[in-house]
C-alpha cells in the first residue's frame, strides 16, 4: 500500500448553492426535485446547506441501514423539523428520546399486539362501508376531491379505535388543524430565521389558533376517560391501563395527551395519502384494477373483507405496498449526529443532519427495474424476498420503527377492498396533480376524481 492514510476524510461531494441559503429555496419550492438531481448528479450520499444547517442526503439502502439500524444510537432526533412538530405533537412516541420514549414505547407496545390489532377490523370496513353508503348519494359524474375522502374515512377509523367513538364535528376541525401545523412547519423549516410560535405572524395565529384546537379535543377526550378508566378495548384503554414492564410506570395525563395526539394525528394523515394515491394510480392502470377486481370477487364476492380474508387478499396488500413504494406517506426521515461517523466512505462530522430519503431508495435504479412505473407483482411473495432491507422502509426501520405499522397494512388493505369493489374511479378531465413533499407526501391540490359504480359487486354499492 502506498503512504496515504487509510483514515484520511473524505467529503461528500455538493452543490455551490447559495452562500447564505444553501439549497433553502430549492427545497421550499420542490423538494422532490431538489433531492432527485443531488442524487443524479452527485450520488447516494450528497451533501448541501439548508441555510446554517449541514445536510447530507442517504439514497442507497446500506446507507440508511447505517443511520436507522447499525449505528442508530449515533443519531438522535435533535433535528430542526422534529423541532417544529414537538410544539404539537409534544413528548409523544415520534418525538421523545432516550429512556422517555423507551418506556413510552413498552407501555404502548402492548396496544398494537396482533390480537389487538385484529380487534379494529370491524370499525375499519364500517368507516370504508359509511363511504360508500354517502358515494352512493353523490351526483353522478361530478368530481369529488378524493384526498379529503380518504381522510374522512382514515379519521373515522383513527377516532373509532382510539377512543371508540366518532368524534363528529371536531373530526373536521382537527384535519384542518392539522393541515395548518404542517404547513407552519415547513416555513420554518425552510425560513432562515424562523420565528417563534409566540411572535404574532399571521402564520403564527393561524398555528397557535390550530395548536389549541388539536389540544382542546384531544383534552376533553382524556379528560372524560380518567373520570371512567374502564377497558373500551380501544387504544387509549391500552394507554392508560398498561404499566410499563420495567418500572411499573403509567403514563401521566401530559404523557397521555402526547401520545393520543401523534397516534391521531400521524395515524389518520399517511393512511389516507396511501389509499389516496392507490386510486389514483390504479385509475391509471385498468390492467391492475382488473387484476385487483379478480381478486375481491373470487374472495369476498360482493361481502365486506375482514381480519381473516386478510391472508387471502395478496394482490391487495401487493397494490398497497407498490403505491407506498412510489408514494411513501413519509417520503423523508431526518436524524442528528451525535458524533463523527462514516458512510458510503465519506465523513459524516458530528452535528450533521441526515436525511434518509425513502422517496428515492423506494426508486434506486440498483434495487428496482423501471422504478418509476406501477407494478405491484414486484410484491409477489418470491419476489418480495429479495428485496434488499431499506431499499424498502415505509415504516422506517430499527429501533424506531413506526409502532403502528401492522396496523397501517391492515387498515389500506381492508379500506381499499371495500371500496373497490363497490367503486373505481377516474381522473377528471384536465386535472393534473403534484406530489407535495412536506412532512408527509400528499398531493398538492387534492386529486379531483370521478367515481364510477362496480356493477358487478353491487351488492355494496346498493346497501345504502
Amino acid at each position: 500500500m502506498s503512504n496515504e492514510r487509510v483514515n484520511q476524510k473524505k467529503r461528500a461531494p455538493s452543490p455551490r448553492g447559495h452562500f447564505l441559503l444553501g439549497e433553502m429555496e430549492a427545497f421550499r419550492t420542490d423538494a422532490l426535485a431538489l433531492t432527485r438531481s443531488l442524487q443524479k448528479e452527485f450520488g447516494d450520499v450528497a451533501r448541501f446547506r439548508l441555510g446554517p444547517f449541514s445536510v447530507f442526503q442517504l439514497s442507497h439502502p446500506d446507507g440508511i441501514k447505517r443511520v436507522l439500524q447499525d449505528n442508530n444510537k449515533n443519531y438522535d432526533k435533535n433535528t430542526p423539523n422534529y423541532k417544529t412538530l414537538r410544539p404539537n405533537l409534544g413528548n409523544g412516541l415520534l418525538t421523545a428520546e432516550g429512556e422517555s420514549w423507551a418506556s413510552q414505547r413498552r407501555i404502548a407496545q402492548p396496544a398494537f399486539h396482533r390480537e389487538r390489532v385484529a380487534s379494529f377490523a370491524t370499525p375499519m370496513t364500517g368507516a370504508a362501508q359509511a363511504a360508500v353508503e354517502r358515494w352512493n348519494g353523490l351526483t353522478a359524474d361530478v368530481p369529488i376531491d378524493m384526498a379529503r375522502e380518504m381522510q374522512r374515512i382514515t379519521m373515522r377509523i383513527a377516532s373509532d379505535t382510539l377512543f371508540s367513538l366518532d368524534i363528529g364535528d371536531d373530526a373536521q376541525a382537527f384535519a384542518e388543524a392539522v393541515d395548518e401545523t404542517l404547513k407552519w412547519a415547513i416555513v420554518q423549516l425552510t425560513s432562515l430565521l424562523p420565528l417563534p410560535p409566540f411572535v404574532p405572524t399571521s402564520m403564527n395565529r393561524r398555528f397557535n389558533r390550530a395548536s389549541k384546537i388539536i389540544s382542546g379535543i384531544v383534552s376533553k377526550i382524556v379528560a372524560q376517560r380518567r373520570k371512567d378508566p374502564t377497558d373500551r378495548g380501544d387504544l387509549l384503554s391500552m394507554l392508560m391501563l398498561t404499566r410499563d414492564a420495567e418500572t411499573g410506570a403509567t403514563m401521566n395525563d401530559a404523557l397521555l395527551h402526547d401520545e393520543v395526539v401523534t397516534l391521531l394525528g400521524a395515524g389518520y394523515e399517511t393512511s389516507a395519502n396511501a389509499l389516496t394515491w392507490a386510486y389514483f394510480l390504479l385509475a391509471q392502470h385498468p390492467d391492475v384494477w382488473e387484476m385487483l377486481q379478480d381478486e375481491l370477487r373470487t374472495v369476498l364476492g360482493g361481502r365486506l373483507p375482514t381480519f381473516a380474508d386478510l391472508p387471502k387478499l395478496t394482490f391487495t396488500k401487493m397494490v398497497i405496498d407498490e403505491t407506498m413504494r412510489l408514494y411513501p406517506p413519509v417520503w423523508l426521515i431526518t436524524r442528528g449526529a451525535v458524533a463523527e461517523d462514516e458512510i458510503g466512505g465519506y465523513t459524516i462530522p458530528k452535528r450533521s443532519i441526515l436525511f434518509a430519503n425513502a422517496y428515492l431508495a423506494h426508486r434506486h435504479p440498483e434495487f428496482w427495474n423501471n422504478p418509476d412505473a406501477f407494478d405491484p407483482t414486484r410484491f409477489e411473495p418470491s419476489r418480495a424476498a429479495a428485496i434488499a432491507k431499506y431499499a424498502y422502509f415505509p415504516f422506517g426501520g430499527g429501533p424506531r420503527m413506526c409502532i403502528g405499522n401492522q396496523f397501517a397494512i391492515m387498515e389500506t388493505q381492508l379500506v381499499l377492498a371495500t371500496l373497490a369493489q363497490a367503486y373505481r374511479a377516474e381522473i377528471a378531465p384536465g386535472f393534473v396533480t403534484t406530489p407535495e413533499a412536506i412532512i408527509t407526501l400528499r398531493p398538492k391540490h387534492g386529486i379531483q376524481m370521478i367515481l364510477k359504480p362496480v356493477k358487478r359487486n353491487a351488492r355494496l354499492a346498493a346497501s345504502a
